[in-house]
């Protein structure tokens, strides 16, 4: 192992190993020193062996993480939404509903919802003719690339633009495609920034793991790099330890395209959105 390769192996274990704190207690008031005390590092040095090893900053990795565990939460007990707040570690129930709807795309309550519309379910219920719909008009600026995954894997794929390496807030642009393969998505200019995000879930897996994630969900990340002319490989692979969580409810894509005896249901999470 060479100096460099075994110096970033030491910084990924000393990363992990702030990381796994976070999750042990999302809502535990952990600051940049900290973290650093963790990692046995200055603050500064610190603060850049994460953001080098992971993409984005040490406050943003544990807001994610922070609403993770409400997504969970509100799935998986019945606690109302100001004890999952408090839980989470926010003190203030309009902020954490605020940062919770920006991240996830709909507000606790209506995830909440979203959760026992989709509980049981296989998600390609619900998707079927998602396939079956003519493409956008095609735009000036497209990202292009491939999918690939193991070749045993079977199920829906993701794949979005994305402000940041966090999967949160609707993408800049994204698709669902039903194996791997080639994917073409429009932008309205020519080179956003951010990173093209894939998930991969696979077949026999329901609803609910859409929105929490889980241990079988493959993953692929690239910096968005338009300006190169060529396309971006984007190889899923599993979930690491290092990886923020998938925040956005890729289930909302589902509101496009219902078929008449779920509107109901989900048309009350849609209104719920706003409220």
């Amino acid at each position: 192992m060479s100096f460099r390769s075994g110096t970033l192996e030491c910084h990924r274990r000393a990363v992990g190993g702030v990381i796994a704190a976070m999750r042990g207690d999302p809502s535990a008031q952990l600051d940049l020193g900290g973290m650093a005390a963790t990692a046995y590092m200055s603050h500064y040095h610190f603060l850049r062996v994460f953001e080098r090893v992971t993409h984005i900053s040490p406050a943003r990795f544990r807001a994610a993480l922070r609403i993770e565990h409400a997504k969970r939460m509100l799935l998986e007990t019945a606690q109302p939404v100001t004890t999952v707040c408090f839980e989470a570690g926010y003190n203030s129930l309009g902020t954490f509903t605020r940062i919770f709807t920006d991240a996830v795309g709909v507000n606790p309550t209506a995830f909440r919802k979203l959760g026992e519309v989709v509980a049981g379910r296989s998600i390609e219920t619900f998707l079927g003719r998602y396939f079956e719909r003519v493409s956008a008009p095609p735009r000036r600026h497209m990202a292009r690339g491939w999918v690939r995954a193991p070749a045993n894997f079977e199920g829906l794929i993701f794949v979005g633009v994305f402000s940041s390496r966090i999967p949160q807030q609707r993408p800049l642009s994204g698709c669902v495609l039903a194996h791997p393969g080639r994917f073409e998505l429009p932008l309205e200019v020519s080179n956003p920034g951010g990173y093209l995000l894939a998930a991969g879930f696979p077949a026999d897996v329901e609803g609910r793991s859409y929105l929490l994630g889980s241990r079988e969900v493959l993953v692929a990340a690239a910096p968005l790099m338009l300006d190169q002319g060529r396309p971006t490989d984007l190889m899923l692979r599993a979930l690491g330890p290092l990886d923020p969580p998938i925040l956005i409810a890729l289930p909302m894509l589902l509101v496009e395209v219902l078929s008449s005896n779920e509107v109901s249901n989900l048309g009350e999470v849609a209104a719920l959105r706003n409220r």
